[in-house]
């Protein structure tokens, strides 16, 4: 499962995709079916989730179309939030490529699809691939031109991990605090900034700095614990941050407390053979073998493979979508 906490759900992202030259009057049994597949990821049934995008997919009959860059779109923020990063790239390159065909390379409408494909390399540490995106020019060209766009933040906090990913830490934290300037409110005490200091946790842990790391992901929980419920998918989430923060700060207690609470709540919300659960099954058993518990890491690890093998039937999606026909 991804450890970040995505700020562009799909339709944000997709309703900029062409967004001088959509047509579409009403929903469409492909919508219905992103959103379904929506749906089913809040909730937790992942497979259920995969499923209905890989039959969005397999649906698409025009490759080259404006509905082809939209599903595309919807399922690598899937992909991303879900840490699939592989599938997530796929899609989200394929979609990046018909848009600029349709559009230009140049269109501010594909600067949501940048923000995602920099924020995905920034959280895989893939600095090449993030520096190659140009972040800073499409920062400077969003700000100039739609002041109050949605997607601003993520490319501003895509460029801080870029910038701390190159060991350029005071520059980071400097374009990290820039990004509440595009937050609703300047992001003052709103669900925007928790998330925006959870994300900024997980680059300053990209880059080995855990003090920074707890510091921002303590104010990321304590954010989100006034907006939701102890028992909230969103919590857990930033729990598991702080946990591994605490880890290799050298904090065993509260790191295992952390992890006991976020697991607890991924079984109770998504159920005990899920495979949000196993992934938190797997990072809390990583965090066990750093501190030396051999022994318990492996009993999760069990687990968590168990959970993994039931589910054989989840696999990666194809987005090699048909070329057109020349002759017509």
């Amino acid at each position: 499962m991804n450890r970040s906490l995505i700020l562009l759900a799909p339709f944000a992202i997709i309703a900029s995709i062409g967004h001088a030259q959509s047509t579409t009057a009403g929903p469409t049994r492909a919508s219905d079916r992103l959103a379904l597949a929506r749906e089913l990821q809040n909730r937790g049934d992942l497979r259920g989730a995969e499923q209905e995008f890989q039959q969005s997919i397999a649906a698409i009959k025009k490759p080259r179309s404006l509905e082809a860059a939209k599903t595309l779109a919807a399922a690598g923020v899937f992909y991303q939030d879900i840490g699939k990063f592989a599938q997530a790239e796929q899609c989200l390159r394929k979609s990046l490529q018909i848009s600029s065909e349709r559009a230009g390379r140049d269109d501010l409408g594909l600067a949501p699809l940048i923000a995602n494909l920099g924020w995905l390399y920034v959280e895989t540490g893939r600095t090449p691939e993030a520096k190659a995106l140009n972040l800073a020019s499409w920062v400077a060209r969003a700000n100039a031109a739609n002041p109050d766009s949605k997607y601003r933040s993520l490319l501003q906090q895509s460029l801080a991990g870029l910038y701390v990913l190159e060991g350029h830490f005071d520059e980071g934290e400097e374009a990290f605090y820039r990004a509440f300037d595009h937050l609703p409110n300047n992001g003052n005490h709103s669900v925007e900034m928790a998330l925006a200091f959870n994300n900024f946790g997980l680059v300053c842990m990209r880059g080995g700095r855990y003090y920074q790391a707890y510091t921002y992901l303590e104010n990321a929980l304590n954010l989100t614990l006034e907006f939701y419920r102890p028992t909230d998918l969103s919590v857990a989430i930033v729990k598991e941050n702080l946990a591994e923060a605490y880890t290799y700060a050298g904090d065993d207690a509260e790191a295992r407390r952390l992890f006991d609470d976020s697991l607890a709540v991924f079984e109770q919300r998504c159920g005990p053979n899920c495979l949000r659960t196993a992934e938190a099954l797997a990072r809390y058993a990583t965090a066990l073998r750093y501190l030396n518990r051999g022994e318990e890491a492996e009993r999760l690890e069990t687990r968590a493979r168990e959970i993994r093998r039931a589910a054989d039937g989840i696999v990666g999606v194809s987005v090699d979508v048909r070329e057109p026909d020349p002759k017509r």
